[in-house]
């Protein structure tokens, strides 16, 4: 099954960084993907680059900066994707990174996965934050903060129904 993504990039005043390292995620070798840039009041000319430079990309506008969550929340309703990909807006991506998650989500049944996140400045370390204790198993586990996807329809079964996600499964790849 090929699975629609929605990568969901929030930046304020972030020009900078799209810069950099938008081309990659636009780059990126998969057929079915849009990327949706949620913009909390930048006044670094960000929506006018982004909208010239990459016109396919989705531009929404917020009347204040909201921060990280509060961008990813209001721009989830212009995604169309199957599942929802949130990015930093300070992230280079793999080429085939998308077809690697896709490849997850069908053949580990996943609801939800992150990829792994290498350093920028050296590509043989994964960046990594602080512990965070996983209460479903007791390890304790570490998240990279740069990237989430999360398969819509389980998202919107689990949520409105007030569940909590069933199970986990990992799957790691080169």
């Amino acid at each position: 099954m090929n699975i629609t993504f929605s990568i969901i990039i929030v930046t304020w005043n972030g020009l900078h960084h799209l810069k950099k390292f938008l081309s990659s995620v636009a780059g990126s070798d998969y057929n079915n993907f849009e990327i949706i840039i949620a913009d909390n009041a930048s006044e670094d000319g960000t929506v006018e680059w982004t909208k010239k430079h990459f016109p396919k990309c989705k531009t929404v506008t917020f009347d204040k900066n909201y921060g990280y969550a509060g961008g990813n929340n209001r721009a989830v309703k212009y995604a169309n994707g199957d599942v929802l990909i949130f990015l930093n807006n300070d992230v280079e991506v793999d080429k085939y990174w998308l077809q690697h998650l896709s490849d997850s989500f069908n053949n580990n049944k996943a609801d939800i996965v992150q990829p792994k996140i290498r350093d920028f400045r050296d590509k043989n370390f994964l960046n990594m934050q602080e512990p965070v204790a996983d209460l479903s198993t007791g390890w304790v586990i570490r998240f990279a903060g740069a990237g989430f996807l999360i398969r819509l329809k389980r998202m919107n079964h689990n949520m409105m129904n007030q569940r909590k996600f069933s199970g986990h499964r990992v799957r790691h790849w080169p």
